[in-house]
């Protein structure tokens, strides 16, 4: 079975205006040597996991909340893949269907920027890269 940070790749790939841009750039946690000075590319990492229990010991609700950035080296190319991103992502499914990614439920995702005092973990340093940052939080089955 996939992880849900594969399927959130996959889910972003899938899109054709995301990868239309990206190609295949989209890396969990760490970006190969090889990628790192290849833009535009989309790095995310699992940031946090909660589930929400009743105190009868009932069903959770699992929350997975990722750190996501975007990454270019083009101003104008960065709004336009962040606003891919945030298209493709934030209110999915659709209200009224249900959504899935691959064999996991997927009830709800929500992609907001990141606070101003957000410190970005795919650069080292002021190497001309642009990003943006987002906080994706998404509600899934087990």
């Amino acid at each position: 079975m996939t992880t849900l940070a594969e399927q959130l790749r996959d889910f972003l790939l899938a899109d054709a205006t995301v990868s239309g841009l990206v190609e295949e750039r989209v890396h969990q946690a760490i970006i190969p040597d090889a990628a790192r000075s290849v833009y535009p590319r989309i790095w995310f990492r699992r940031a946090a996991v909660d589930g929400e229990l009743n105190l009868d010991g009932g069903a959770t609700l699992p929350q997975t909340t990722f750190d996501l950035e975007v990454l270019t080296d083009d101003i104008e190319q960065l709004d336009t893949l962040a606003d891919a991103v945030r298209a493709r992502l934030h209110g999915y499914p659709p209200t009224g269907t249900a959504g899935s990614w691959g064999t996991r439920q997927v009830l709800g995702v929500f992609c907001e920027d990141q606070s101003d005092d957000y410190i970005p973990f795919a650069i080292n340093d002021d190497e001309g890269t642009h990003f943006a940052a987002l906080s994706v939080v998404v509600c899934h089955g087990a």
